[in-house]
């Protein structure tokens, strides 16, 4: 019972790096194309080329052909359109007046017309068609009839009118297949429609002298009523003819505003006494009598009589005191009196200052209330003078209005009277229609269709174009694998060399099975040394011994690789050891000159040891396992346990081993012994495999657990111009110095080598760095 390999680690890529469980497998397939059009054209250059040539032959082929079956000849008639002439001074200019708007408008309508079916109707019936364009007419002719409304169809067809873009000119084609039918329609057509034009002038122009005329009228009955208007206003509302700051109310409303500001000024002083007054009456320490009162009162005949019998009392009591003395009786009664008579006195004035205040208060209040009525009555006054000046002013505006009215219409009345009289001279007058013919129709020199400077273009771009198509077309659909960037395509895939065809060696390699032993210098064995150092680097990184490289298809290359690895391996001490698995078609026996049996098979049976099953070869270093003896059951047990010891036991022995397996397409075994090896080598053939294939099988290895290292293209021919080619010889001349000295194109070679090989670096860079994504 056999049981399962156990699973190695695969320091080679993280687990995140394989498609998730149930995700859609990717194939590569379907358009993912990346498209080079530089390449493309240089591989393609001379197909392209050809094609050039073949266009235009088949254009001038095309060109007389339809010139001869189907020829188009064009008669064209050209029409100026000027501005609408309103005065005789524009008709003897004969510049019209229009703006570019209602001039394009008015262009695109005549260009219509040209067309509309008056027109063609028209110019179908007239009789120098029927005749002098038979070769058009005749088709209109059934049973002896000619039919003007079937003739009316077809000319719709072959009749064109547009404006001319930036001019104030338009043009009339006609195309048919007769150059004298062709300008025979075309005048019919300009006759019929510059009828039309004159007929529609003659009417607009009686037309617009009707209008003028009723604009006239309607102008002159609008200003008889201004002036009636005006006679009722002026004479009605006694409207003076002065100007209005010279009338009665305006000089009243003067005078009442000088008053009236004079009579506020005295009222504001009134009132500001009167407050002054009422403070002194009303003061908390007592009356404070203006110095006018006091000067009243005193003045008054009750203050002088107290000091007229006081100033006598005064004289008797001097006496008394004279003749008496100072200590009398009379002269102390005196004294008493005097005092008796003041003190009566200052209540008598007292009094009446209080009786002439209140009613010098009660004259300010009677003033303060006769100067208000007179504010009031003034304020009236003015503003009824205001009211009565601001009709006459409104009349006075009404009356201007109405006046600047009717000079206006006095002037319009002029414009329109010009204008009628300048429509009246230009009615009769040809050269006042907006639309002339420039340039009758003629029977043209030429043909308007083919143009053989058109055709041949035209064709060639077209057929280049439908080569160009199914270039592109079968690159697009392209499925194969023919370099880096075909391979690139498919994710997570990494191509770690390309191996060109042998063919393109320059070395003259005869077999690639034997190119590194039979031309060590050559460009393949360049190549395959190559890959054995990239392939080196990544076993003896992670540990690697075994390596199994399988291939898609068969005559992929798979067992030449591994025999040029082998000794490439050989070549640096390496102890290699090939496997070959492939019991089908075993080859490797034969390339290494070894006997068949025993071998694989045999060890795997346990008939033989592995040692004894080993054979040496002539290459030092490498040494053999062929598949050994023919045995039905040789493949089942490629899958044993047996297989995994031999492998391990070969690992023990050899510092590589290189196992050939059948191709992936054919059978299984490639896929059980990558479950067994450590690492993993897809070699596809270049234009051999697609990338559906190839991806499948990569997908497969890739959840093996060997490590899948990436792909090898085999037998890659030079394209794009010869790119590759021209890479390959600058190699195998710097390589094979000797082989060209003494040779002048090899001394050229030779100074060239450096920047071809720059060249080849950055060139192939792109592809590599691409290959090489995962």
């Amino acid at each position: 019972m056999t049981t399962p390999p156990p699973n190695r680690p695969r320091p080679g890529g993280p687990p995140s790096a394989r498609p998730a469980p149930g995700a859609p497998p990717t194939s590569g397939g379907g358009l993912n194309v990346n498209i080079n059009p530089v390449k493309l054209l240089r591989q393609h250059m001379w197909l392209l080329m050809a094609s050039v040539v073949l266009g235009g032959f088949l254009g001038i082929v095309t060109h007389f052909v339809l010139l001869r079956f189907a020829p188009a000849w064009t008669s064209e008639a050209t029409f100026e359109f000027t501005g609408l002439m309103t005065s005789s001074e524009q008709q003897k200019s004969g510049v019209g007046s229009a703006n570019q708007a209602e001039m394009e408008m008015f262009m695109a309508t005549q260009t219509q017309k040209m067309l509309s079916r008056p027109i063609l109707f028209a110019a179908v019936q007239d009789s120098r068609v029927k005749t002098d364009a038979s070769s058009w007419s005749k088709q209109f002719i059934i049973n002896g009839t000619y039919d003007p409304e079937e003739a009316l169809i077809d000319l719709k067809e072959i009749v064109s009118a547009r404006p001319i873009r930036d001019t104030n000119f338009g043009r009339l084609a006609v195309t048919t297949s007769d150059p004298v039918a062709s300008a025979v329609i075309c005048q019919a057509i300009t006759r019929a429609y510059m009828n039309q034009v004159r007929t529609q002038y003659t009417v607009d122009s009686q037309d617009i002298l009707e209008v003028l005329t009723q604009t006239l009228n309607a102008i002159q009955e609008e200003r008889r009523l201004l002036e009636d208007q005006m006679d009722r206003i002026w004479t009605e509302a006694d409207l003076p003819s002065l100007n209005p700051n010279t009338t009665f109310q305006q000089y009243t409303i003067d005078r009442l505003t000088t008053d009236l500001a004079q009579t506020r000024q005295d009222l504001e002083k009134l009132r500001e006494q009167y407050d002054t007054y009422q403070s002194q009456l009303n003061n908390p320490g007592g009356v404070t009598f203006p110095e006018i009162v006091r000067q009243i009162v005193d003045e008054g005949p009750v203050v002088r009589g107290f000091k007229l019998q006081i100033a006598g009392l005064k004289a008797q009591l001097r006496t008394a005191a004279d003749n008496l003395g100072q200590n009398h009786r009379e002269v102390h009664r005196l004294e008493k009196q005097i005092a008796g008579v003041e003190a009566e006195r200052e209540a008598q004035r007292q009094a009446l200052m209080m009786e002439t205040f209140n009613g010098l208060i009660e004259n300010t209040q009677l003033e303060i209330a006769s100067l208000e009525a007179a504010e009031t009555d003034m304020v009236t006054q003015r503003e009824k003078a205001t009211v009565e000046l601001a009709d006459i002013e409104r009349l006075k505006e009404q009356y201007d209005a109405l006046e600047q009215d009717k000079d206006q219409l006095a002037v319009r009345e002029q414009e329109v009277s010009a204008q009628l009289q300048d429509q009246r001279a230009l009615k009769d007058r040809d050269a006042a229609q907006r639309v002339q013919v420039y340039a009758q129709a003629l029977e043209p020199k030429e043909p308007s269709f083919p143009i053989i400077f058109v055709i041949v273009p035209v064709v060639t771009i077209l057929v280049v174009m439908l080569v160009a198509g199914i270039v592109v077309l079968r690159e697009l659909l392209e499925q194969r694998i023919r370099s880096a960037s075909d391979a690139v395509l498919i994710p997570r895939l990494r191509v770690l060399s390309m191996i060109p065809d042998v063919s393109e060696d320059p070395a003259g390699v005869k077999a690639i099975e034997t190119a590194i032993r039979d031309q060590p210098l050559g460009v393949v064995s360049e190549s395959l040394r190559e890959l054995r150092n990239t392939i080196n680097k990544r076993m003896a990184a992670r540990g690697h011994k075994t390596l199994l490289v399988a291939t898609g298809m068969p005559d992929s290359g798979g067992t030449s690789i591994i025999a040029n690895l082998a000794a490439s391996f050989a070549a640096i001490e390496k102890r290699v050891l090939i496997i070959d698995s492939n019991f089908r078609r075993p080859r490797i026996h034969e390339l290494m000159d070894v006997p068949n049996a025993p071998g694989l098979t045999d060890v795997l049976t346990g008939t033989v040891s592995l040692k004894d099953a080993i054979k040496p070869t002539n290459i030092a270093g490498v040494e053999v396992l062929a598949s050994g003896s023919t045995d039905v059951t040789g493949y089942e047990r490629l899958t044993t346990d047996a297989m995994s010891r031999t492998l391990e036991e070969a690992s023990e022995q050899f510092d590589i081993v290189l196992v050939d397996s059948p191709p992936a397409i054919v059978s299984s075994d490639a896929i059980n012994l990558a479950n067994r090896c450590d690492a993993a080598v897809l070699v596809v053939r270049a234009y051999h495999e697609k990338r559906g294939l190839i991806a499948r099988v990569c997908r497969n290895l890739d959840e093996s657990n060997s490590e899948l290292l990436g792909v090898v293209i085999n037998a890659v021919r030079s394209s794009a111009g010869g790119y590759f080619k021209r890479n390959f010889q600058v190699a195998h001349d710097y390589n094979n110095p000797t082989a060209t000295k003494g040779d002048k194109p090899a001394k050229k070679r030779k100074s060239k080598p450096p920047k071809g090989k720059k060249k080849d670096k950055a060139e192939r860079e792109p592809e590599e760095v691409g290959a090489g994504h995962e």
